[in-house]
Formats: structure tokens, C-alpha cells, sequence
């Protein structure tokens, strides 16, 4: 019997696709299942029908449609509550549910259906956080660029380090009341704390606005203005990176195996020993 998860959601941002897919891989390798989700562009350049399987893409393209994957989520709750289908040998996650913290040796049904984003295994990341990062690399139209540019930056400036900067601008602005979004000088004062401790360190810039810094005198800064996968790739590059917490520079830090430091607010002060070891 194939067992299946179909997970429903729409996926969001680039991140937040890398991270649900994480955990979702890492659990259906772990307990042998196949997934069905939201197709999208931006995961194909990750997945190849070849490891999804064609039928699956069917299915994912069907999901995509935010109206028909509305009705079906709302179908599927009536189906799973009503006391005549009961017997059925479904699992249906709709609220946060962490793999880790069921119980030792349960056993999942043949068929797992998730309408919450928030599905997460991070022991079997943690355990499989290898071949995740093979499974989930970006092809080479993705990373030339981002290699030779940090290429360029090691022959031109020969760094103490560099220290990828996400500037995230654009929709943090509103997101969470625009608490996390910080203006160019709040991020040209961080530079500066972390250059005070790594003198001749490079400060790579990714953003997805057009930043201008009012003064850079002292500090070496390079921006980088390829696409988002290209931004990402760049910051994975990177030897350290700061900026707001996000996703995105999370899933950067994770696969590089980079440490990062989440600006929490415009007051918090960066010291070297304060970056950590993300968790996805």
C-alpha cells in the first residue's frame, strides 16, 4: 500500500517552501510516504517531476488553484469529522503538530492530511539534514553566479570574513505591524558593531528593495542584486549572517551550515559569540 501525506496549504515565500518541505521530507523518508503538495515554479527549480513522480505534479497543480484547494480542505474536514467516515484510515492535521512530541513507536495511518503549515519533525531534520540539502539544492542556473561572486569578493578583498546582510524590506513592512523592519542606518550601526570586533571583514548586502546607506566610510559593503534563489545562494556563501528573523536567511544559514544572528530589535547589539546554529 502507498501510503500518502497531502498537504494542502499554500506554501508561502521561498523560506517557508524550503522549511515545510524539510520536515515533510524528512518524516515521509522516515516512514516511508509519498507527498502531495501545492505546486509552484520556484519548487520545481528544487524538485524534478522524476522525484515527485508525474502523478503527483498532477495532483500538486490541482492544489495551486487557491479555490479549489479552499473547497477541498473545507470537504475534507466535513469528511474526517463526520461520525459515518470515522473508520477511514486518515490522520488529519489541522493545528500545529510536531512529529517529536507523539508518542514513542505510534503508528501514522496510510494516509496523512495536513491543512496547517505548521507540521514539523526536527529530529528527523536534524537526523537526515544531509541528504535534505541534496534533495532541496538549487541546479546550477541557480548558483554559478552566487559562487562566483563570492569568489570575486575572496580575490578582491581577501576578507577576515564576509557577513551576509538581509536586509528585508517590502513586505515587512506591515508583516507583524513592521516590527521587524529596520531602516538602512539601524543596519549600517550593526556593520559597524561587527566590524569593531572583525576588522577587514566584507559585508555582503541582500535585499529585496534597492538600498542606499547614507554613509560607508570605514566599511567594506558589496550588494548583491541577483534573484531571490540567487540572494539565498549568496548568503549560504556567506561566513556569517544578520538580519531580522526570517525564514529566508534561515534556510541560507541551514544549508550553508552557517552560524546567524536574528536582529530582534533595532537596539539589540551583534556580538560574534551571540550567532547560533539554526534550526529549520
Amino acid at each position: 500500500m502507498i501510503k500518502t501525506i497531502y498537504y494542502l496549504p499554500n506554501f508561502g515565500q521561498l523560506g517557508n517552501q524550503m522549511a515545510i518541505l524539510a520536515h515533510l521530507m524528512a518524516f515521509a523518508s522516515k516512514y516511508n510516504y509519498q507527498i502531495i503538495y501545492p505546486y509552484s515554479p520556484r519548487l520545481k527549480r528544487c524538485l524534478d517531476e522524476e522525484q515527485i513522480g508525474k502523478a503527483n505534479v498532477f495532483f500538486s497543480k490541482i492544489l495551486s488553484n487557491k479555490l479549489l484547494s479552499s473547497f477541498l480542505i473545507k470537504l475534507i474536514k466535513y469528511v474526517c469529522a463526520h461520525k459515518n467516515f470515522q473508520f477511514l484510515d486518515i490522520l488529519m492535521v489541522n493545528t500545529r503538530f510536531v512529529v517529536d512530541e507523539q508518542a514513542a513507536g505510534k503508528v501514522f495511518p496510510s494516509t496523512i492530511i495536513i491543512t496547517d503549515w505548521m507540521f514539523r519533525f526536527y529530529a528527523g531534520v536534524e537526523e537526515q539534514q544531509k541528504d535534505i540539502k541534496t534533495w532541496l539544492s538549487f541546479d546550477k542556473q541557480h548558483t554559478n553566479r552566487p559562487q562566483s561572486f563570492i569568489q570575486k569578493i575572496n580575490q578582491d578583498f581577501a576578507p577576515a570574513a564576509i557577513v551576509g546582510v538581509h536586509v528585508r524590506h517590502g513586505d515587512y513592512a506591515t508583516w507583524h505591524g513592521g516590527k521587524f523592519f529596520y531602516d538602512a542606518n539601524t543596519y549600517y550601526a550593526k556593520m559597524q558593531q561587527i566590524a569593531a570586533q572583525m576588522p577587514d571583514c566584507v559585508f555582503v548586502v541582500c535585499s529585496n528593495e534597492n538600498i542606499v546607506f547614507e554613509n560607508t566610510a570605514g566599511l567594506n559593503i558589496v550588494h548583491a542584486k541577483g534573484s531571490d534563489i540567487e540572494d539565498l545562494c549568496v548568503l549560504a556563501h556567506c561566513d556569517y549572517i544578520i538580519g531580522p528573523p526570517s525564514t529566508f536567511s534561515g534556510w541560507a544559514a541551514f544549508l550553508g551550515s552557517r552560524p546567524i544572528f536574528f536582529l530582534q530589535t533595532k537596539e539589540d547589539t551583534v556580538a560574534v559569540d551571540k550567532f547560533f546554529t539554526y534550526q529549520v
